[in-house]
């Protein structure tokens, strides 16, 4: 990380700062990289700013022609206007990003984009749309054994069929989900995964299924002191 969390925080609500101190940085590949540290901090504090600095850093890596700046900026704007829900304006900038990485064969970056812009289908209720891309980068994770990529997606293909109000195949994606926190011992993912398969039990009238669940977690709520949510013993 270039620049330390102390001195972001010390620039949070003052822009002219901020903007200073972009403009006092010779132009080169870190005075991108630096933008970059500086929207990923700004997309839910100023968020609009950091839309701003998405668009220097896009100009900046155009100006010194480094295209995976390019690239890099397109995945931060998109992000920041997803971040104050202008989805369509996200997707649109995700598809250039995408575009771009598969053209610099950067394997990795173009399947973020993918799974971005899946999510950007979602939150614009296009939920087929959304599924066909999170689909396309589920079997490439798998392909990859790529678990994290894997879990993310699996968890956003469960949330997109509770949307769509098809519980029966959310929780398909829910026990895959768990599975893979089971393998890798993961007690964080396993309690989210649970408890939103029991909320999907709810939902299907399997009120057995989900009382089991909720009674076989309930005591590592307690001992880890989070009690939060909606699923809590009554």
């Amino acid at each position: 990380m270039l620049l330390s969390n102390a001195k972001l925080y010390a620039l949070e609500t003052n822009t002219d700062s901020l903007q200073n101190l972009i403009n006092n940085l010779p132009n080169d590949t870190n005075k991108v990289k630096y933008m970059f540290e500086i929207i990923d901090w700004y997309q839910t504090q100023l968020k609009e700013k950091a839309i701003d600095i998405g668009f220097q850093a896009f100009n900046l890596s155009k100006t010194i022609n480094w295209p995976t700046g390019k690239a890099i900026s397109y995945i931060k704007i998109g992000r920041s206007y997803w971040q104050i829900g202008k989805y369509d304006s996200a997707l649109y900038f995700h598809f250039r990003a995408a575009y771009k990485f598969n053209k610099l064969k950067n394997h990795k970056y173009y399947w973020d984009a993918v799974v971005l812009i899946g999510q950007d289908y979602a939150n614009n209720s296009e939920y087929e749309k959304s599924l066909f891309y999170l689909n396309k980068a589920l079997q490439e994770f798998k392909l990859k054994n790529y678990d994290e990529g894997i879990t993310y997606v699996l968890g956003l293909k469960a949330w997109v069929y509770e949307a769509k109000g098809d519980y029966v195949a959310a929780t398909k994606n829910n026990i895959e989900v768990i599975k893979i926190a089971e393998k890798k011992n993961d007690s964080s993912s396993l309690r989210v995964g649970y408890f939103t398969l029991a909320n999907n039990n709810l939902m299907l009238n399997k009120y057995e299924e989900a009382e089991k669940i909720i009674d076989s977690w309930y005591p590592y709520l307690q001992k880890n002191n989070n009690l939060t949510g909606k699923l809590q013993k009554r």
